[in-house]
This record gives structure tokens, sequence and C-alpha cells, in this order.
């Protein structure tokens, strides 16, 4: 443990931290000025922390500083910093929803997950961004920022705890997922986050998306850290990770139905060659309706919020963002009949990834189909839900990880989706392949390019006219 001693807090893991709470090598007191820090300095570039609670926390973390110093620590999250996605109440903190229809609020308790996650003893540092409601713009705030560079999208709707955990503000974080919104920015950003097994974490005091359709969602930089995480939230103890995927049985779609960047496709061959050699063996299996899931899933989710909204979407229509209503209102124009369509197309999206899992342990898919996108380009957001809104519809566990980068550097992402109440099963087959690849090590580089656009044709055609403009003098 002598190196963590020398080693920015802000950068160590959950697990390392818990270590070090033991062997009393560092304190929780450090680690929470060292993030707060942190945030003081990096917040206002990456628009992650929308609120920060300091003076709590750092009264929380005396306190737990003088309970590990008396006992050790009493879980492998005591003392471990943590932000929620301003979604979740926390009692004494805001929930905005990122939308000015809940400015001012400030939750009287805590969520159930907020309330699991202070048990276990975390300290949460704050609430962070996501779009409005969860699905709309992020007028609010502002659009966070991606790490790995400061000119692209963190994606959403768990935009702010993307951020936050890759850009080193904060260990974890708590998302929620509908249909794809903590898989998404994890792809984007380089993270590993789970959506549960549907129903498995109580969901009260979240403010809702869709009431069918949303999960918890934890967030980290390793998976050792998200699935101690979501024990916590769902009261569970996993066993020990395995060490080998000997006799592991994986499954990968016969063909993938959106388009994808080339490195998409690399990353995937590179993954599954790196699951052959660990001991898994790989069949096809056919998700023949698995394309027809973002329409599905867009159709329940956003027609139960208009549901949802309905009142204030005729009172109060100013007061949303405009990606908020024009999205939810189309969605309320839907039909029964269309509205009947999707929900068939989601029992038989469900059936087939039942089918295809009844002989194998887990299926491997990419998170996006591209990395991140520019800021400004939210309307893209649907396309990235290619891959995650089809696991939405089964209401299967999927755990989404790093699985190698770009040309340009940005992160790129998988998923693993397994049978129900198999969260254990993603964990082990995630952890092994996280010990034999290097992406969870390298750290986001806070470049801050600028979105390039090609001048050459504006100085061409300025040439053209000064020569013109020039022969006529």
């Amino acid at each position: 443990m002598t190196q963590i001693v020398d080693t920015d807090p802000c950068t160590l893991t959950a697990t390392e931290l818990s270590h070090a709470f033991a062997e009393r090598v560092i304190s929780p007191v450090e680690v929470v000025q060292a993030h707060l820090a942190r945030i003081a300095e990096w917040n206002d570039t990456l628009r992650a922390f929308v609120f920060v609670d300091a003076e709590r926390a750092l009264q929380v973390a005396r306190t737990t500083e003088a309970e590990i110093g008396r006992h050790g620590p009493r879980t492998p999250l005591h003392g471990i910093p943590i932000g929620y996605k301003d979604v979740f109440d926390v009692a004494g903190m805001p929930t905005t929803a990122g939308s000015r229809l809940l400015k001012g609020h400030i939750a009287p308790d805590d969520s159930a997950v907020a309330s699991r996650v202070r048990a276990a003893g975390a300290i949460a540092l704050g609430k962070l961004n996501t779009y409005e409601f969860a699905t709309g713009g992020q007028d609010l705030f502002g659009e966070a920022r991606n790490p790995w560079n400061l000119s692209f999208a963190a994606g959403g709707s768990s935009t702010g705890p993307a951020a936050a955990v890759a850009g080193r503000l904060v260990t974890l974080a708590m998302g929620t997922d509908t249909g794809g919104s903590v898989r998404i920015p994890a792809s984007f950003c380089g993270l590993v986050a789970l959506r549960p097994t549907h129903g498995l974490v109580d969901r009260t005091g979240i403010v809702p998306l869709s009431r069918t359709l949303d999960e918890v969602g934890p967030m980290a930089r390793s998976v050792s850290d998200c699935a101690l995480l979501f024990a916590a939230l769902a009261g569970v103890k996993l066993a020990e990770m395995a060490k080998s995927l000997e006799g592991t049985r994986l499954g990968v779609p016969s063909s993938l139905w959106a388009e994808c960047e080339p490195d998409v496709h690399r990353c995937m061959d590179e993954a599954l060659t790196t699951f052959r050699q660990l001991g898994a063996t790989i069949a096809e299996v056919h998700l023949d309706h698995a394309r027809y899931g973002l329409a599905a899933t867009w159709s329940i989710s956003y027609s139960e919020t208009f549901a949802d909204h309905r009142e204030n979407l005729a009172t109060r229509a100013s007061d949303y963002t405009s990606g908020f209503f024009n999205k939810v209102m189309a969605a309320g124009t839907l039909t029964p009949e269309e509205l009947r369509v999707a929900s068939q197309l989601k029992q038989i999206i469900a059936g087939e990834f039942a089918a295809a899992l009844n002989a194998l342990d887990a299926i491997v898919l990419p998170a996006t189909p591209f990395a991140a996108y520019p800021l400004g380009n939210q309307h893209l957001q649907l396309d990235n839900g290619a891959f995650t809104r089809p696991v939405s519809c089964s209401g299967y566990p999927t755990l989404a990880m790093p699985w190698g980068f770009n040309k340009a550097g940005l992160p790129l992402g998988m998923q693993l989706v397994a049978r129900p109440r198999e969260e254990a099963t993603l964990f082990a087959i995630a952890e092994a392949y996280e010990r034999a690849t290097p992406w969870h090590l390298t750290q986001p580089t806070f470049a801050f390019p600028p979105i390039t656009a090609s001048v050459v044709p504006i100085r061409n055609a300025l040439a053209e006219a000064r020569r013109q403009l020039d022969g006529t003098l």
C-alpha cells in the first residue's frame, strides 16, 4: 500500500481506497478534500456537478474518519465519495431533474438508493448534471463535457455522472437507464456501468422518465467498483470473481442491425479474440427483431412520459426545454394501434434474448455504434441507442465497459447481457476481460481541441474573389 500514499486520491478506485482506509494510510477527510479541490478546478469546464454539498461532505468525512479509526471500514463503500444524477432525492439537496419546473426543490428525504448507499457509509458530494427529465435539453446547467475531448459530449442522459467519474471528480456515481442512459455515457467516457435486472433495485424517490423501462445504474471506473456499488444497492453479497473463463459460453449476433463506425467492428473482433484466449467459447445468436428495439422503447417510454407531464405540457409549455417538449409531444401523437405494436415488439425481442441465453452465459454486443459526438449534436443520441434499447426491452441485466478507442482517441464500449438476476455472471466475465486488457488503466486527456470544420472551400472562394477584385482595381 505504500504507493497509495504518494498517489492522487482522485485517481484511486473505490476498491483501492477501501484498502487504504483499512490500513490507515489515507483518511476519508483527505480523500473528500482532494475531490472537492478537483471539483473546484475542473467543474466549470466539465459541467458535471450541478450542486456540491462541500460543507456537509467534509462533516460526514470527519465522522467517518473517526469511525474507521475505531473499528475499520464497516463496508467496502465506507468513506468512498459518490455523486448522484439529479433525479435522485438526497435529503437536504436539490432535485431539479435538469428542469426549470423543479428549480428550487429540495428533497426532504433520501431515495431508497441514497438511503442504502448512506447506510453503507459512502459520502455524497452532490448532484450531477442530466438531460431535462432524463431526455430533454441541458439548458438549465449547460451541456456536460467529455473528459477525453472537451469538445465532445459525455453522452446521456446520465451525462454528469459520466463526466464526473471519468474526470476523477468523484469515485462512484449513480445514474438511471431507460434506453441506455448509463451505458451510452459509459461507452463515450471509458467507464463501467450496469443496468440491473428489471425491478431488482428500488426506484422510490427517483424522478421517473418511463415507469416500465427505468432502472437504476451504478457507474464506476472499474468492474470491481461497479460490483461493490451494485451489491449495496441490491442488498446482495457477490462471490469472489473467477480467475478463468474456461467453460464460459458467449453469444454474438449473427449480424449487427445498425451501421457502426469501422473501429467498433475492430474492437469487437479484438474483444472476441481476447475472450477465446481466456477460455470462452463463442456462438452465433439470432436477434431478428432487435432492430425494432429503438422504435419500441422510444414509443413506450415517451408515451408514458407524455402521460405523466400532460397537464404541465398544456399549462407550462414554455418552461420545458425544446428537446423535451418536441420529443414528448411527438410521442403523444402515437395511436393506440402503434403503441400496441410497440408493446408486442418489446415482448418478441425479450423472447429472442431469452431463447439466445438459454444455452449461453452472456451475449456480447457493442454499447454504441460510434464514439462520442461533438457538443451541440444531442439529436444523435437516438442513433446511439441502437444496441442499448433492444436490451432494455428484455429487462435483462447488462453491463457496459470499455473495449478500446477509435482513431480519434475517443473511448468505445461493449455490452455484456446475461439472464435475469445473474449480475454476478456479468461481473465475473467483465473482470476477467478487464484484467486481460489495458483500457481501464488509460486516463482521459482533458484535451480541448476545437471541433474542426474545413475552411478550405471558404479560403479558396475568398482567394478567387480577391483575384477578381484585384483585377478590377
